[in-house]
């Protein structure tokens, strides 16, 4: 895969068993073993991960090239959601169908498709953006803070949807984020949402006995929130309205029970 190595600006600091790269436009850091610097300095010093692979299979000659290409990915794929790399040329993609969770692949490609769909007909919890930038979706999901789940077709999303996994005593998932392409009939968009759902519940290590929404609102603006008719369609109900959670606004709770 051919790429770019962006103009970003950092430093290096390097403690006893991991270097910690801080990127000073973001505020933000990461840390790499050893190994990993040394992949991180040969990805800076070339711009194909095809070149970057013949250096280490003559290097680590006994190790597999899959296991060395997995491990130059992995280095790539962080450095790419820090902006510090770019990709120019993937290759051919295979025809990707069906909803999977959110790998270190797809960072950059989900942060991409939100701030592409930041439209009220999708819950989103920020419309700014900076919230779906791919450092964050990656810091959300390392924290177990949020799950992403996608549906692909032809290898490029149609549907995300993010959620609080169920942790603990609870049993309830709230839903955070449903972004979707513009352009899906609402008939294929409420068939996708609910396949979304039904892979969660089936993916959640506890039981999942109720999915849930909470939309802050003024009660007579309730019915001009365009996202609020997709949950209905796929049975959301109004189950608890808390008056005056703000000064002007009210706490709508809608829930699915499974």
């Amino acid at each position: 895969m051919k790429y770019t190595v962006n103009n970003v600006d950092y430093f290096v600091r390097d403690d006893a068993d991991v270097s910690v790269i801080f990127v000073k436009d973001t505020a933000q850091r990461f840390m790499l073993n050893k190994s990993g610097m040394a992949i991180f300095q040969s990805i800076l010093d070339n711009n194909d991960t095809d070149d970057v692979l013949d250096i280490y299979t003559e290097k680590y000659p006994q190790v597999s090239n899959d296991i060395l290409l997995q491990d130059i990915n992995d280095i790539y794929n962080i450095m790419n959601i820090f902006d510090m790399v770019s990709e120019v040329d993937r290759g051919p993609i295979d025809s990707l169908y069906g909803i999977e969770a959110l790998n270190e692949d797809d960072y950059k490609i989900a942060s991409d498709f939100i701030k592409s769909n930041l439209r009220p007909d999708c819950l989103l919890p920020s419309m700014n953006g900076k919230y779906y930038t791919a450092q964050n979706i990656r810091f959300l999901i390392m924290t177990d803070k949020e799950y992403f789940y996608c549906n692909k077709s032809d290898g490029e999303i149609d549907m995300l949807v993010s959620i609080n996994p169920n942790v603990g005593n609870i049993n309830v998932i709230n839903v955070v984020t449903v972004a979707f392409k513009s352009d899906l009939s609402d008939d294929y968009k409420v068939s996708l949402f609910e396949s979304i759902l039904e892979h969660i519940k089936k993916n959640m290590v506890k039981p999942v006995t109720k999915f849930r929404i909470s939309i802050l609102s003024e009660k007579n603006c309730l019915d001009q929130i365009k996202f609020l008719s997709l949950f209905k369609s796929v049975g959301f109900e109004l189950e608890a309205e808390l008056e005056k959670e703000t000064e002007k606004e009210s706490l709508f709770i809608f829930s699915k029970k499974i």
